[in-house]
């Protein structure tokens, strides 16, 4: 398995759990209310996205490969 992989599902464990705490200490209504609380869980989520985007993005070497298909 790739080195980026493992980072992916190790983060989504992570977000999911946090997210399951939140949600359980505070519970749905209350997180919406608490405006700390609901962005704290919203820039969680985006840094979340923004990881697996940048994991899942090519490298630079890869790009080198494909030059040689395009044109």
């Amino acid at each position: 398995m790739r080195k980026a992989y493992k980072w992916v599902i190790a983060m989504t464990v992570l977000v999911v759990t946090a997210s399951g705490c939140i949600l359980l200490m505070s519970g749905r209504t209350a997180q919406m209310t608490d405006t700390p609380l609901f962005v704290a869980q919203y820039a969680l989520y985006n840094i979340y996205l923004y990881m697996v985007a940048f994991l899942y993005s090519p490298s630079l070497n890869d790009q080198a490969d494909y030059a040689g298909i395009v044109g």
